[in-house]
């Protein structure tokens, strides 16, 4: 469990001193002094949307202030097979595409409308919200989505890849 050392690393092991170190020490939701743009993304599976805001500094130096699921699971951590608020939930009778998209719109106007602090008390806005529409056939119904909203100006529709082993 002990691992080697990478190269290139000039002898540096992570510890939980050196990660400490690197903590901005910025309460939860608070965006840093530092951060001139903020960004959120939401990533979507069947039954819940996962969401995280990040505040970037020009030389692209970065901080998570916030993240989430919608609806909340009212736990830090439960895997999506054990899910205790499901998006079908929410508007009972509804269609499943009804209650996906209306997902997406209550976590963006959330996201949206919020103040975001800083440290200093100024109030920030989103710059940029991307919405990952890779899980399975969801791609129609967030661009369709984006292209209603209000707010399309400020949304973009991404794709991510992961790298997978070999």
């Amino acid at each position: 469990q002990e691992g080697l050392i990478p190269a290139n690393t000039g002898g540096l092991r992570l510890d939980a001193q050196t990660l400490l170190q690197r903590l901005s020490h910025v309460p939860r939701g608070v965006v840093p002094d530092q951060a001139g743009y903020l960004t959120a993304f939401i990533d979507s599976s069947d039954e819940v949307l996962w969401w995280m805001v990040c505040g970037w500094a020009k030389d692209f130096s970065g901080w998570v202030i916030d993240y989430g699921t919608w609806p909340d699971q009212g736990r830090p951590t439960f895997y999506k097979s054990d899910l205790a608020a499901k998006i079908s939930d929410q508007l009972p009778g509804a269609s499943w595409e009804e209650a996906f998209v209306s997902a997406h719109n209550i976590l963006e106007n959330h996201i949206l409308s919020n103040d975001w602090q800083t440290e200093s008390g100024h109030a920030k806005s989103i710059d940029l919200l991307c919405k990952d529409w890779s899980d399975g056939g969801q791609k129609p119904r967030i661009q369709s989505q984006i292209m209603a909203s209000a707010n399309r100006p400020r949304i973009r529709p991404t794709k991510a890849w992961r790298i997978k082993p070999g």
